[in-house]
């Protein structure tokens, strides 16, 4: 489901739809942990959390990637306002300089930085899954293979 609706008019909603993700991120170190958790327990977690975080993931990027056609839509205006208003020519760079430096055009590049953050947050939490998987497998394999006393 798209999360774009829930931004608002002129993303005025954005802030309380990025705390409602870092609120989910605050709790993925204790869910990630194994100490204290049954192996039964440790394998459930494996099989619930990464989708929920990979879904997560995915809507992130679905912002991202608006926000992203809303600064080109945005730049496309400012520069096509540039060459209407002004009645001598700009060079490519006065243009540039122009567009760069409007407020609204900065306004939506600041949210678009946020929201990649927490995007970037999101997918080294899905990384972080995965790498849980492979060592809870291998964790396993050590308990079935006895050697958890071993000392290498």
């Amino acid at each position: 489901m798209s999360r774009i609706p829930d931004l608002g008019p002129n993303f005025a909603n954005l802030g309380s739809v990025l705390a409602e993700y870092e609120l989910d991120q605050s709790v993925v170190e204790s869910q990630l942990s194994v100490d204290g958790k049954t192996a039964k327990q440790a394998q459930k977690d494996q099989v619930e959390y990464p989708y929920t975080y990979e879904r997560r993931r995915v809507e992130l990027k679905t912002i991202v990637d608006y926000l992203k056609l809303q600064l080109d839509k945005k730049r496309a205006e400012l520069f096509q306002r540039s060459v209407e208003n002004y009645s001598h020519e700009l060079s490519d760079r006065a243009r540039t300089i122009y567009v760069e430096g409007n407020s609204e055009y900065l306004l939506i590049k600041e949210l678009l930085l946020e929201v990649e953050e927490v995007y970037q947050l999101y997918a080294s939490i899905v990384d972080a899954w995965v790498s849980r998987g492979f060592a809870l497998k291998d964790h396993t394999a050590i308990i079935d293979n006895g050697l958890q006393e071993r000392v290498f």
